[in-house]
């Protein structure tokens, strides 16, 4: 039974006229019955009362358990900082200014403010970058109305359409179509869901092992641990639907620090026992045999040349959007293991100016064909923006739309694989894309 207060709510709401917004004249009273169901159970979803502290949580509903969760302990955090530093009460009473005033300008933001936010709102040290983040809040408040209501008109065309095939039925008579009989049974996102879930069961049984290591969420800002999260989201997507996926073991988790909670806004299943990522608050040093561990560091020495299945390899679950600092290396270096890299400039030419570091999905995907097809097919999954090529191909742009090319100073190449022609501008027999040569070249025109 749901507490008496999401009761309360649930009945109050549901007696509302919700639905005639998008409900049109000639609906049945039981689509009209459905629609305010669903729209009620969103709301009952979405709203939580007061009175939920002097309930029992082990009531609620698993999701509104996880969303209950993660609220309280947020407002939690904010009232410890509230209490700490008066300033914060402070600046909180500013921000509260702020919101209404834009509220009331028209402006684009959020209609309520959830613990969470007000938790990330505070650390906001600008404006500007407050007036960011409600923008962002807006816009997925937006998405998600968007997305019911595009959910009940489908459910109101879906009974239109009920209606009319029940009086265009014949007693007696088979019917084929969609959403009646078929030759093909159709196949239901849930089902997908659930193969692509065995099948990273399987990987647990009979495949290789890739771990994670969350040591890092120290070292990274609010908006790294917001990448970071995301990022092992996107990698459990890629591991899960491909042909031979990874055993995936997420080590040295906090399971009260910010970076796992965010991990479990995009995956909140991922504690329940039938969830296929293992989970540990250990190292992976007491649960893997050291030998055959083998870190994966950007700043390794050795190379390598190809996946090995008798090792362990471990991706550090870090994002850093500043200097780049050796730190998986010493944390390799100070565990005594192994540590390699990819072989990035094998078989990569990469352009000035863009760094090799590749995101955890795209540090997944690598591995994932590594073990089946080999490095050099493997690393085709490096962006196509780093090479070489691109950044030439972006740089003669460049100059082609700033510089009216005359025929003194240029000359023509034909590429073996384009066959457009491309003015390139020569500096002392050397092709020079810097902005003092454009610069000097575009004077030159003028004159």
């Amino acid at each position: 039974m749901y507490p008496r207060a999401l009761r309360s709510i649930f009945v109050k709401f549901t007696n509302q006229q919700t639905t005639s917004s998008v409900v049109n004249n000639g609906f049945s009273a039981v689509t009209l019955q459905k629609l305010q169901a669903s729209e009620a159970r969103r709301h009952f979803a979405t709203h939580l009362d007061e009175e939920f502290e002097h309930e029992d949580e082990d009531e609620l509903p698993e999701g509104l358990q996880k969303k209950h969760w993660i609220d309280s302990k947020a407002q939690k955090e904010v009232d410890k900082m509230l209490a700490t530093k008066p300033e914060i009460a402070k600046l909180k009473k500013v921000i509260e200014l702020e919101w209404e005033v834009m509220k009331q300008d028209g402006e684009c933001v959020p209609s309520a403010l959830r613990p969470r936010d007000w938790e990330e709102v505070l650390k906001l040290p600008s404006r500007n970058k407050r007036r960011k983040f409600f923008n962002y809040l807006f816009i997925i408040e937006k998405q998600k109305e968007k997305r019911q209501m595009e959910k009940l008109q489908n459910m109101a065309e879906l009974e239109l359409i009920r209606e009319e095939r029940a009086k265009r039925e014949v007693p007696n008579e088979i019917v084929y179509g969609f959403g009646a009989n078929f030759l093909l049974r159709r196949v239901s996102d849930a089902t997908m869901n659930h193969m692509y879930n065995w099948n990273v069961h399987r990987a647990s049984m009979f495949g290789n092992k890739l771990v994670y290591d969350f040591s890092y969420e120290k070292l990274m800002t609010t908006f790294e641990l917001k990448s970071c999260a995301k990022q092992i989201m996107e990698s459990f997507a890629v591991n899960r639907v491909h042909n031979y996926p990874f055993e995936m073991t997420f080590c040295n988790v906090n399971m009260n620090g910010p970076l796992f909670e965010r991990v479990m806004r995009f995956m909140p299943h991922i504690l329940d026992d039938d969830f296929p990522i293992r989970v540990e608050e250990k190292s992976y040093l007491d649960l893997f045999d050291k030998s055959q561990v083998v870190y994966l560091s950007s700043d390794a020495p050795t190379m390598m040349e190809k996946y090995d299945p008798d090792s362990i390899y471990i991706v550090g679950a870090y994002v850093d959007r500043g200097p780049k600092k050796p730190i998986s290396m010493a944390k390799a270096k100070k565990d005594k293991i192994k540590m390699v890299k990819f072989p990035i400039d094998k078989y990569i030419r990469f352009g000035d100016g863009s760094g090799k570091d590749l995101t955890l999905n795209q540090c997944t995907s690598i591995m994932l064909d590594a073990q089946c097809y080999g490095m050099e097919e493997a690393m085709k999954h490096v962006p196509r923006r780093k090479l070489l090529e691109s950044r030439v191909k972006v740089l003669e742009r460049k100059i082609q739309k700033d510089l009216f090319l005359s025929k003194t100073g240029t000359e023509e190449l034909a590429y073996d694989n384009d066959d457009v022609v491309r003015p390139q501008i020569m500096s002392e027999n050397v092709y020079d894309f810097s902005h003092s040569a454009r610069s000097k070249h575009r004077k030159q025109w003028n004159k």
